[in-house]
This record gives C-alpha cells, structure tokens and sequence, in this order.
C-alpha cells in the first residue's frame, strides 16, 4: 500500500488536521522529518476527540522518487 493510497482513509477519521513540521535531517538519498499534529479523530467516538499527534517520517529516495518509507505515531488525547 502507497502512502498515497492511505491519505483519503486518514481524511476519514482525522478531521482539521493541523501540522507543524519540526524538525528535518536530510543525508545523500534519505530524509527524516518530526511533525506536530493536532485534529478531531472520529474512528472510535462519533462526536470526535481532540487529539495530538507526534509523527517521525523516514523516507529513502532512488532516482528522486521514494523508494521506501516508514511512519512512527504516538496519538494522546487532549
């Protein structure tokens, strides 16, 4: 599955959604970035609940296109 291919399903459940990147390493082929997030997550709770997000993204590039990515997310409640 893309990272392309998730985005319309996290739409779904992580309304006004609101990032801040923090912090950017890049070295030759790769790039690591730290990003603040803050939403509504409806998955669990049809009101929705005010959530932050901390998110680590590792990305490795091949001919200037990702060629393999990884995703950390800690989620707590607000």
């Amino acid at each position: 599955m893309t990272l392309k291919s998730r985005l319309p399903n996290l739409q779904k459940i992580f309304k006004d959604l609101k990032s801040e990147i923090k912090d950017v390493i890049a070295d030759e082929d790769r790039i690591a970035f730290r990003v603040e997030q803050n939403a509504i997550f409806y998955k669990h709770n049809p009101d929705g609940i005010q959530v932050k997000l901390d998110a680590m993204n590792l990305y490795k590039l091949e001919s200037g296109k990702v060629k393999e990515w990884q995703i950390w997310v800690n989620i707590t409640e607000m």
